[in-house]
């Protein structure tokens, strides 16, 4: 799919099967929100077989061709499902993941671009210990029940809890 003149790609469904590498082209906004606002979302997935859960694999991210000026994987204003990022994922355009938590069990990449954590209803989790959950220029995340994540960023452009939390963010990069 191509989205001509800078136009906007909005794709929602209980799941979404992008197809070749770099076959997924534009310079506007990548929309993939899931058809219900409480499911949940797997980033890195190995296959598309979970019921009832959107899975964006490995192939689906390789899929989205450079070129984007963001990518947003949720719902913004209603999602309340969670996002987990069960294996390494890498993206080449700024990136936003919307839901109602988050968990990083592995590492999320988009070395050079923003990236934005919303976490509606809970917290953005680190599930994974001492092992780095996100590499980007800049992050910003925001959640009701804390952040808790290690990074290797640049600059860390916000950090917010809504409710009752505590912000851990432990960063190797400077």
């Amino acid at each position: 799919a191509t989205a001509g003149a800078g136009g906007n790609i909005l794709l929602r469904a209980d799941e979404i099967n992008l197809g070749a590498a770099n076959t997924l082209i534009g310079t506007g906004t990548l929309v993939l929100v899931p058809e219900a606002v409480a499911q949940n979302i797997e980033i890195g997935a190995a296959d598309n077989v979970t019921v009832g859960e959107l899975d964006i694999t490995t192939a689906d991210i390789t899929a989205i061709k450079d070129g984007f000026s963001s990518i947003t994987i949720g719902n913004v204003t209603s999602g309340t499902g969670t996002v987990n990022v069960s294996n390494a994922a890498t993206f080449t355009d700024n990136i936003v993941l919307v839901g109602g938590g988050i968990t990083s069990n592995a590492l999320l990449t988009s070395a050079g671009n923003a990236m934005t954590l919303t976490a509606r209803t809970g917290g953005i989790t680190d599930g994974n210990a001492v092992i780095a959950n996100v590499v980007s220029t800049s992050l910003t995340a925001t959640a009701v029940t804390g952040v808790d994540l290690d990074t290797t960023i640049t600059t860390l452009t916000s950090a917010s809890v809504s409710g009752a939390g505590s912000i851990d963010i432990s960063d190797t990069a400077g």
